[in-house]
């Protein structure tokens, strides 16, 4: 991912008039630095060409870069400009019908109505101009509109946008690389009457550096996230899982290894024709509230008759259906795409790293020979590679097996050495 550029938050309708507030941030998540030179900025509510705005300078890797303003004052959350200018018109603030903000890498004055964008966000309304998205097709809504004052902010990389009460120029709501954890997987109803001790959480470190865990936290309910919570601790390691809950460890549970052992008090809900969910929050446990907006959440079983939220802060569809006792649910792509595991695999988590990788479920795991049977979905045939982290190569990706597979879904197995008792394995294409 070499110079990757998109858009994470843009303040585009301040309190009063707008004219010298408005600001929008960029963000490389790419390992190189881009030169702006030929990268530009398009708005509207017909089309990107209402307003244009050419770049310039360059933004290093994990790096954002705010244009805008050119005023800077608390009322505007008292961004820093790395380029200082009027959006002349202003960025429109969306209505019935929605408008957007696109980023372009061509110069602003090659920007044409059927310029597809590298990234965009479609925002308020309903998309009744048939506004433009990455895929060069017309887009759907992103975000609602917000109040004055507020920002809409990119909480994800996969390109989800939320309403954000406390805009935060130069900050991202997300990782690049280095700090975003995901809910994994979730053991919720073991086989018998009692779930109590046995039930676990699995999470993940996909990024580059250690996370300490101290500011981070569960929750979980029907009703809302919070009929259950539980403060973090601890660390995890850059491309590692780690396992939480029991504190027992036994065959009915598949015999975890639990990095932190505590009891989740009241229990996991088994889920029915209601809905239930597990969060995680970027939060201590005591200022998180039932309408707290998580950083990752499962929402499992039945109907979400009871509006639990989403990551983007609203009313959430449901991921996946109910697990039969003795199975989990276990994601399988960095997308949020959910599936029912058979035979849990406590501390060995695997899933799907772009296109046109489109899923990874792990079938099975021996842990004598460390052979771990996975299934992946292609939507094109591609030669993929298939990496190991965790305790095999600490903050390190190793490489495992490269194989050709053709579209669809494939069986594939890996022996795993050493053997660990804990991993993260990562498919995507081979090559750059």
């Amino acid at each position: 991912m070499a110079g990757q550029l998109i858009l994470s938050e843009v303040y585009y309708d301040h309190v009063g008039s707008d004219n010298g507030y408005e600001w929008v941030e960029i963000a490389n998540v790419g390992t190189t630095t881009v030169d702006l030179s030929t990268w530009s900025l398009g708005w509207g509510g017909s089309d990107y060409t209402y307003g244009t705005l050419q770049l310039s300078g360059t933004i290093a890797p994990g790096a954002t870069f705010v244009v805008g303003g050119p005023i800077s004052d608390p009322v505007n959350a008292n961004p820093t400009y790395d380029l200082a200018i009027d959006f002349d018109p202003d960025i429109q603030n969306g209505g019935a019908s929605a408008d957007g903000i696109a980023l372009f890498d061509v110069v602003a004055e090659d920007i044409k109505a059927a310029s597809i964008p590298v990234d965009a966000v479609i925002y308020a309304g309903t998309n009744t101009n048939n506004l433009l998205d990455e895929t060069g097709n017309p887009g759907a809504t992103d975000v609602a509109d917000v109040t004055n004052g507020w920002s809409i902010q990119r909480i994800d990389l996969e390109g989800t946008w939320a309403q954000n009460e406390f805009p935060s120029p130069g900050t991202l709501a997300f990782g690049l690389g280095s700090d975003t954890l995901l809910l994994s997987e979730v053991f919720y109803d073991p086989v018998g009457t009692g779930d109590d001790g046995l039930e676990w959480v699995e999470i993940i470190n996909p990024g580059s550096t250690a996370v300490d865990l101290s500011s981070w936290s569960l929750g979980w309910g029907g009703l809302n996230l919070v009929y259950g919570q539980l403060q973090l601790s601890g660390t995890i390691a850059a491309g590692a899982t780690i396992v939480v809950g029991g504190p027992v460890s036994s065959a009915a549970n598949q015999n975890p290894s639990f990095d932190l052992a505590v009891d989740l008090n009241p229990d996991l809900q088994n889920s029915g024709a209601a809905a239930d969910a597990v969060a995680l929050f970027n939060l201590p446990a005591s200022s998180v509230s039932a309408s707290t907006v998580p950083v990752d959440v499962v929402i499992y079983g039945g109907t979400n008759s009871n509006n639990l939220i989403d990551e983007t802060g609203a009313i959430g569809t449901v991921d996946v259906g109910d697990a039969a006792s003795g199975q989990s649910i276990v994601r399988i792509n960095l997308a949020g795409a959910w599936q029912i595991q058979n035979t849990p695999t406590p501390g060995i988590a695997a899933f799907a790293f772009g296109d046109p990788v489109t899923g990874v479920r792990i079938l099975s795991v021996n842990t004598t020979t460390g052979t771990v049977q996975l299934e992946i979905t292609l939507a094109t045939a591609a030669s993929v590679d298939i990496e190991s982290s965790g305790n095999l190569a600490p903050s390190s990706w190793q490489p495992e097996s490269t194989v050709a597979l053709p579209a669809g879904t494939t069986t594939v197995s890996v022996t795993l050495s050493p053997v660990p008792d804990r991993a993260f394995l990562r498919v995507l294409e081979s090559g750059p």
